[in-house]
């Protein structure tokens, strides 16, 4: 893969792999969606970063910006955040073009999306399926799938690289089950317990996405005994659900025995311990949980088996109270040193 080669290059130096991760991932998402790779320089590259850059602040649902949504009458008056937000809107559109332009005309999913909106005609011979209908879920894709996955596994390295002992765990595991020269694939997640409970615990420890996008009630209901009416607006602290000291034990610690059972399996889905809503639950479940569950399995197992990652010269706190209040909630800057496994 491209992060592993990228990673041979720098063996044995201090370096920060946040671009690594940041291309990886962005050229599997495009490589989904327009069925084509890209480098740094390239113009759909540069707008993502920009956009990931700047979207962490403005549309966050809680801190700077937010006062937006308490009184709207102050975009009217030149506020900054809402100046944002509406260069932010204008590089979303910009994204949509590259896009567009660049798509492959085989089978990847603008393709798709163009093919479908080329049959959905009404009986009046106009398209049901507007541009907009195809730029929105293409877009959200592209910005969701890299973006929460990127600060994932940044997170994960830097906490990897302080727990020597989980992280020679994983490989042992995947040397036993898996082998070093074998590809891992997705069919290996049952092979590979402990992995698995290595990714689990990652989603609940770091929770990149503190909140859940915000939802309007329905109708009238109730939660928890308290009543809620509809109409009303919803956000939902994955945060407080991830590290409630009266359910989770020690909930600042990163330990992966949390998802196994006694026997060394993972838990089940209806076990207790899956108190884990990463993606929300529900019909407005993300979409992209079982894509992202499986790459981000991959990329740890896939880690395990080639590497040994280790404090570089630049450091930062991995726990995550200390990262930095944002829509994404990361690491600041820090380095790692990795060795290629013989």
């Amino acid at each position: 893969s491209h992060e592993l080669k990228e990673f041979k290059e720098h063996e044995g130096k201090s370096f920060n792999p946040a671009k690594i991760i940041f291309l990886t991932i962005f050229n599997f998402m495009t490589t989904l969606l327009v069925g084509k790779q890209y480098d740094t320089e390239s113009e759909l590259f540069m707008k993502l970063v920009e956009f990931e850059g700047e979207v962490r602040t403005p549309i966050n649902p809680v801190g700077k910006g937010v006062e937006l949504d308490i009184f709207p009458w102050l975009k009217y008056f030149g506020h900054p955040a809402y100046k944002k937000m509406q260069s932010l809107v204008q590089t979303k559109d910009d994204l949509w073009r590259i896009v567009n332009r660049d798509q492959d005309g085989e089978s990847c999913f603008a393709t798709a999306l163009c093919t479908a909106q080329e049959e959905s005609v009404d009986r009046d011979g106009a398209n049901c399926l507007t541009d907009k209908h195809l730029m929105m879920p293409t877009i959200d894709m592209l910005l969701a799938g890299t973006s929460s996955t990127v600060n994932t596994f940044y997170c994960y390295l830097n906490i990897i690289s302080h727990h020597p002992d989980i992280q020679t765990r994983i490989q042992e595991e995947v040397d036993q089950f898996v082998g070093r020269h074998r590809q891992i694939t997705p069919d290996d997640k049952r092979r590979l317990p402990y992995t698995q409970a290595v990714m689990l615990e990652l989603l609940r420890y770091t929770s990149v996405s503190a909140f859940t996008i915000l939802h309007r009630v329905l109708k009238n209901t109730t939660i928890s005994g308290k009543k809620v009416s509809a109409g009303a607006i919803l956000l939902a602290n994955l945060w407080a659900l991830h590290h409630d000291h009266s359910f989770w034990d020690a909930p600042y610690d990163f330990r992966p025995e949390r998802f196994l059972e006694a026997d060394g399996s993972v838990v089940s889905p209806s076990h207790v311990n899956r108190h884990l809503l990463p993606f929300g639950a529900g019909p407005r479940v993300c979409v992209g949980e079982i894509l992202a569950k499986t790459r981000l399995f991959l990329m740890v197992a896939h880690l395990a088996q080639c590497c040994t990652v280790s404090p570089g010269n630049v450091k930062s706190a991995y726990d995550p109270r200390e990262y930095p209040v944002s829509m994404f909630l990361s690491p600041k800057k820090y380095e790692v040193i990795v060795q290629m496994r013989q």
